[in-house]
């Protein structure tokens, strides 16, 4: 069931005329799309679109779905009804939801007439992205050689990670350029990037090649549309919510069947994850973090504040972890400790200086994502499903280690979505 929002025009916070219902129901369907398409959440949505509203002297009524938006506004005399379906992807915008948040709270000081509001969005929704192509490729090799390093990748493996993860966008790029599905798109990078980076793992001579087969991927991991969801199931938009992780379980499965074609390629026996000595292991791993973190952020264009908290974020909740695990605390449950405190920290920030929070939460914790297990879960389970003869304790392996990777993710989304509810509340989020 679609859930329904009403908002009544605040006298108050008017400039001049109101807005005819009109002029008012498409500039709140531009910014329903505008935030559709920038990655907001269904509250987000709502709730601007009533702030709008509002500023506009108009009464709006609206039902958000996950791919089509229907607003009736009443200016008191009339009232206009639209409806409109989302015709692309929504990609998330870390720089666009900024801006659109700074023109919301601008409105009640300016007095700018319905025309001149409809413009100032298209601008917002048409600004090319802050950074270039190459820039790009580039910090994706960066997010390769971050997630290589938390894996457990030695050093001969960070190479190939980078070189794979740069061409996993490279790619990505130009099929999405030319308009493939988004599935399809997913899975011909994953298997394109996990085979590069395996095929250059052992040119480097690796002698950790399954995380170099992996980790090149794990940027890719839609980690915004996951928690995105999971937020709106736990605000009662159950509909949009389902179908937001019906898309992440669906993105989750064509990035498994990329990488579990590469996967027979490796030995027989999985190699463990490179270990430093001492604090310099918790050091380079703390970096990494908010390596990671930082490159996730700029790929989702990112300003650079928002990428510095989001970098901020990464080493706080890696630095935490690592910690926890010296203190004798399993991986989930130190994987928990650290989301938590990497989330409250971005999310108190983020609040304040009015950045998307929940994203920057998600970009921070993602350098936590357990790729090790994931892909020594699929090595066993595959070795165990073509041997002729059973062996249980490959069997064993493979479901011990793909349980850890999902329980440390089911631990990665509560420890995200839970400050996040917790500190905004009943908070209205424009």
């Amino acid at each position: 069931m679609l859930r329904s929002v009403s908002a009544t025009p605040d006298p108050s916070a008017l400039r001049g005329e109101a807005v005819k219902a009109p002029d008012a129901v498409n500039l709140c369907l531009l910014l329903g799309q505008v935030l559709f398409g920038f990655g907001a959440t269904a509250q987000r949505i709502q709730d601007s679109i009533a702030y709008l509203a509002r500023h506009l002297g108009c009464k709006v009524d609206m039902l958000v779905s996950y791919d089509a938006l229907l607003i009736t506004v009443n200016d008191g005399a009339t009232f206009q009804t639209r409806i409109d379906s989302a015709r692309r992807l929504a990609v998330l915008d870390l720089l666009g939801l900024a801006r659109v948040t700074a023109w919301l709270l601008g409105l009640p000081r300016s007095q700018t007439s319905a025309g001149q509001f409809e413009h100032e969005l298209s601008a917002i929704r048409d600004t090319p992205q802050a950074y270039r192509p190459a820039w790009h490729a580039l910090t994706a090799g960066c997010a390769g050689v971050a997630f290589c390093i938390v894996n457990g990748g030695d050093p001969a493996s960070w190479f190939g990670s980078f070189a794979a993860a740069a061409a996993i966008f490279a790619l990505r790029r130009q099929m999405a350029a030319r308009n493939f599905n988004v599935h399809l798109t997913l899975f011909a990078v994953s298997f394109t990037g996990s085979l590069l980076g395996l095929l250059l793992g052992r040119l480097m001579q690796t002698a950790t090649p399954a995380i170099a087969l992996g980790a090149p991927v794990l940027f890719l991991v839609p980690g915004v549309p996951m928690i995105n969801g999971g937020i709106d199931i736990v605000r009662n938009h159950v509909t949009i919510g389902i179908a937001r992780l019906g898309f992440t379980l669906a993105a989750l499965v064509s990035l498994c069947l990329g990488v579990g074609l590469t996967i027979p390629m490796l030995s027989a026996r999985m190699q463990p994850p490179f270990s430093l000595r001492g604090p310099w292991e918790i050091v380079l791993f703390s970096v990494a973090g908010a390596l990671g973190a930082g490159a996730l952020a700029c790929l989702n264009n990112g300003a650079f504040p928002v990428i510095a908290l989001c970098a901020l974020g990464g080493l706080t909740g890696r630095l935490v972890r690592a910690l926890m695990s010296l203190s004798g605390l399993d991986p989930i449950t130190a994987s928990l400790a650290g989301v938590l405190c990497s989330t409250l920290a971005v999310t108190i920030v983020a609040d304040r200086y009015r950045w998307p929070a929940v994203a920057a939460s998600v970009m921070a914790a993602l350098p936590m994502v357990p790729g090790y297990f994931a892909i020594a879960g699929m090595h066993a389970l595959l070795s165990f499903a073509a041997a002729n003869a059973a062996d249980p304790s490959q069997l064993s392996a493979g479901v011990h280690a793909l349980s850890r990777a999902l329980f440390i993710s089911v631990a990665l989304v509560v420890g995200v979505i839970g400050p996040v509810i917790t500190l905004q509340r009943a908070k209205e989020r424009v």
